[in-house]
């Protein structure tokens, strides 16, 4: 009898334990998105096959967008006209234009970076890949300390092997370690998914030497007394 009595108490333990870790998302992090905003929507063949081979050529070959993931420069930004005088000035017109066609009505600041990962390699061992992280780039925080999270994140897929295994996005309801949903790539998609999604990028494989390729904007609705902490800036990651 006491055994079992000892058992129940490391159960109910483990899952306080639990709760708690969950629970404690939401002292960490401020959600913004409006009620009923979709955890995930796609649109198919938002890029033409055209559009995302001219894409790739101009990322590969502009000195602020080329780098790999783990190397790659971030793009913060708002509303504002400067912001767009910024984004010519830096020879980044190519990337507001495709803003324009995303955004999100009601927000007002944007982080914008290219995710662009090689082939993983399973004989050295080394995977390619981005670890599950809830989207705070920004870093702006609300009056409580809170990271202020996006509205929501809209992915386009530039470039992807034709020929491959892994690389999907999966993604997890905010505070939750369980309801997965995986998400294969494909080329010329636009994937939105909101704005506290807890998200990764699998490791993929192919035969030959590439990279995949992909567009991130991070949507903020920033209060206005904020605002002025989103202007037009770069840095690394």
């Amino acid at each position: 009898m006491n055994t079992v009595y000892y058992i129940l108490i490391i159960i109910l333990f483990v899952y306080i334990i639990n709760q708690f870790i969950e629970i404690e998302d939401y002292f960490e992090f401020k959600r913004s998105h409006p009620y009923n905003f979709p955890l995930v929507s796609i649109e198919d063949n938002f890029l033409s096959p055209n559009e995302c081979e001219n894409l790739k050529k101009y990322i590969l070959n502009h000195e602020l967008l080329k780098h790999n993931w783990d190397n790659s420069y971030v793009i913060r930004f708002n509303t504002n006209e400067n912001s767009k005088k910024m984004f010519l000035h830096h020879n980044l017109g190519t990337i507001y234009k495709i803003f324009e066609n995303i955004k999100q009505p009601g927000t007002n600041a944007y982080i914008v970076n290219t995710a662009i990962l090689d082939n993983s390699n399973n004989k050295t061992g080394k995977h390619n890949d981005i670890k599950f992280h809830c989207d705070d780039t920004i870093e702006i925080k609300d009056f409580m300390g809170r990271f202020i999270m996006p509205v929501c994140t809209t992915v386009l897929y530039i470039s992807i092997p034709e020929n491959y295994t892994g690389g999907n996005l999966i993604l997890k309801p905010f505070a939750s370690k369980n309801n997965e949903k995986v998400y294969k790539p494909k080329q010329g998609r636009k994937l939105t998914f909101r704005g506290d999604m807890n998200h990764c990028v699998e490791p993929f494989f192919c035969d030959y030497t590439t990279k995949r390729i992909s567009l991130v904007f991070e949507q903020y609705k920033i209060p206005d007394k904020y605002i002025h902490k989103t202007e037009f800036d770069f840095f690394k990651r």
